[in-house]
Parts: structure tokens; sequence; C-alpha cells
């Protein structure tokens, strides 16, 4: 579960109310279609899988830079 209070089963509307809709979609190998958010201060980001069929969140990844160069 994030800080925000989303995990796994959280709706896409609630990751929405939360972290907004400035977010970017991407297609990951690993995890398939993910949302994008990014800490505009401190450059982190923050995935969400979304099951769109049924609106709700499937995987949450956070991912760190300084210790991986390649994420998905």
């Amino acid at each position: 579960m994030t800080k925000k209070g989303i995990g796994v089963g959280s709706s896409f509307a609630d990751v929405k109310r939360e972290y907004g809709t400035n977010y970017r979609k991407k297609n990951t190998e690993i995890y398939g279609e993910m949302i994008e958010f990014q800490d505009s201060k401190t450059n982190q980001k923050i995935r969400f899988g979304i099951d769109y069929e049924n609106n709700r969140v499937t995987v949450i990844v956070i991912y760190d830079y300084d210790t991986y160069k390649f994420p998905y």
C-alpha cells in the first residue's frame, strides 16, 4: 500500500483522486500496460498496473534508479 492509501484492488478512480490525472501510459515487458506518475521534486516514479475491465489496481511498482539501470 502506498502512503496515499492506494493498494492492489484499489479503483482506478481512487488512483486518479490521490495522484491526479497527469500520468503517462507505459507498456512494460513484465507487467504489461501501466500508468506512471513522476514526482517533479524528487524525480521518483511510481507505476500502477490497472485491470481496465474491472477498474482495479493489479500491481504497484516503485523503481530505484540508484540501484538499477533498466526497470522493465
